[in-house]
């Protein structure tokens, strides 16, 4: 299994209210394609922003996280404006 932590960092032009953590998750896997290997997701909000912890499968590619949280922004209103840093991937276990 690899793990994957994407930066996700809402504008910050005006005020920000994020949704809650369950809801991030929920948008992420309405994003997820049958191909990505994506087998769980964790979100930790933060005050301007949420990191987003994906577990994949042993073969799938780390970076297929970034175009997850690229095709939820690009199909989310209220992710309208957020960007999608990758941040790192682990080894394998």
């Amino acid at each position: 299994m690899h793990t994957a932590i994407v930066n996700l960092d809402a504008p910050t032009i005006g005020p920000l209210s994020l949704p809650p953590a369950t809801v991030i998750v929920d948008t992420l896997w309405l994003s997820v394609l049958g191909r990505d290997g994506v087998e769980h997701i964790h979100v930790a909000p933060r005050p301007h922003g949420a990191d987003a912890l994906f577990f994949l499968a042993r073969d799938a590619d780390p970076e297929v996280v970034l175009a997850v949280c690229r095709r939820a922004i690009a199909g989310t209103p209220w992710l309208a404006g957020w960007n999608a840093g990758f941040e790192m991937a682990s080894a394998t276990w």
